[in-house]
């Protein structure tokens, strides 16, 4: 689970090693180095290229490490969150992993707040609506998804490793 760049994180994870995870949230993670690149405004474009890459000379290395790349990959039920009104990763980078992964017959619980960025869902909410907990949507997920993976030197949860 994780946020912005953490929601990028949890894709990226779950399209690369799908095999370790039960289910996954972003929220607003952008999946598409790209087109995240390609849609910011031109007074940003020396920090795009300096924290993302240029999409016209790095095209290839953005698309390499872009979690829609290897979509194909995910098998764990996904919950992604997106506010319409984020200016920084924008609703069509959600819309891009999702579109993918339903695809590929995955369930996808699509969540979009219309007046609301990156620092909204299900960190705030608008007076009078209340936002789903993102910690508490695996709960919900269909019982054969859940799965416990054991790997050497993991300690078991409860249990402090010495």
């Amino acid at each position: 689970m994780g946020r912005s760049y953490g929601g990028f994180a949890a894709l990226s994870c779950l399209s690369r090693l799908p095999h370790l995870w039960a289910a996954g949230v972003s929220i607003c993670g952008p999946s598409n180095l790209e087109t995240l690149a390609r849609s910011m405004p031109p007074s940003w474009a020396t920090t795009v290229a300096t924290m993302i890459g240029d999409p016209d000379k790095d095209a290839d290395r953005l698309r390499e490490r872009s979690p829609v790349t290897y979509a194909s990959q995910i098998t764990a039920p996904l919950l992604v969150l997106q506010g319409a009104t984020d200016p920084r990763v924008p609703q069509a980078e959600s819309d891009q992993i999702v579109s993918h992964v339903r695809a590929n017959g995955v369930e996808v619980q699509y969540l979009v707040f219309d007046d609301e960025d990156t620092g909204s869902p299900a960190g705030r909410t608008t007076p009078g609506r209340t936002s789903p907990s993102p910690s508490s949507w695996p709960s919900t997920c269909s019982a054969e998804h859940v799965r416990v993976v054991e790997a050497p030197g993991l300690t078991a949860p409860g249990k402090v490793r010495r």
